[in-house]
């Protein structure tokens, strides 16, 4: 009789025990695999986000000069101290009263659309994109050269050529 509650006492506490063995490994499986997802998307949002401001800063400096891709509208200059990019819209080639001046001014790339610079201070323009620095310059007559470094340290360049020609009758 002994024998045979013994043998019930084990199997009554295998039937116990294996369920809950089998559920710790299955929780335990579960929240390594949630915790191990967690990490990756961690890592990818903040390389997402280190990267971000150096590659949107060059994404829009190209699309400002390939909106304004007309012979003379988009030329280096200088705003008070600032170095600037000029863009100058095609209706307004001849006569240079409306301007576009993109610069770096108190760590951050700024866009102001003036018709009196003079009249103006770089402050007055809108911050488009938190930067460290920002360099722009002409390699050749239609090759502009830009780089910016972002507050994390990472730096983007880019060439950009100029597509449009003096038209010549």
């Amino acid at each position: 009789m002994k024998s045979q509650q013994q043998m019930n006492s084990r199997r009554f506490s295998i039937v116990i025990i294996l369920p809950i063995i089998l559920f710790c490994f299955f929780a335990f499986t579960g929240i390594s695999v949630v915790m191990y997802g967690a990490r990756v998307y961690e890592t990818t949002i903040h390389k997402s986000t280190l990267d971000y401001s150096a590659r949107t800063a060059i994404a829009y400096m190209t699309e400002k000069i390939r909106q304004n891709d007309t012979y003379g509208s988009v030329q280096l200059g200088s705003f008070e101290d600032c170095q600037a990019l000029v863009l100058i819209p095609r209706e307004s080639v001849d006569d240079a009263s409306i301007r576009t001046y993109i610069y770096f001014y108190e760590n951050n790339l700024c866009e102001l659309t003036t018709t009196d610079p003079a009249s103006v201070h770089p402050s007055a323009g809108t911050p488009i994109l938190p930067l460290k620095s920002v360099s722009i310059s002409f390699l050749s007559d239609h090759l502009l050269h830009f780089k910016c470094v972002d507050n994390w340290g990472n730096d983007a360049e880019t060439c950009i050529a100029l597509l449009s020609q003096e038209v010549k009758s």
